[in-house]
């Protein structure tokens, strides 16, 4: 596995752990994305983060977690494969999921 794709779940299960200990149900089921929804809702308005919320400091590890949560979510319940490009010096921009039905 590339240093990449081993971001993307350990960034998952951090975020997961984050959430879960603020009162967000993070289990990886798909129900769990109400509660992500929820998440993003409370802290962040228009695109930007909440003054004092938990998007306030750290956003983009937070929001990368985030993304590999939902991410995982869908793959753990669909089938897929995580691609990346470690050459690529912003290869955590274009971190993809591919879905099993392509």
């Amino acid at each position: 596995m590339t240093p990449l794709l081993d971001d993307v779940r350990a960034s998952a299960d951090w975020i997961a752990s984050a959430l879960d200990s603020s009162g967000y149900q993070a289990d990886f089921s798909p129900g769990s994305l109400r509660d992500v929804e929820r998440f993003m809702t409370e802290h962040s308005n228009s695109g930007a983060a909440v003054e004092g919320g938990l998007l306030a400091a750290g956003l983009g590890a937070r929001l990368f977690g985030v993304g590999c949560y939902v991410g995982e979510t869908i793959r753990l319940s669909l089938g897929g494969a995580w691609e990346a490009d470690d050459a690529d010096p912003a290869g955590e921009l274009d971190v993809r999921l591919r879905l099993a039905s392509g």
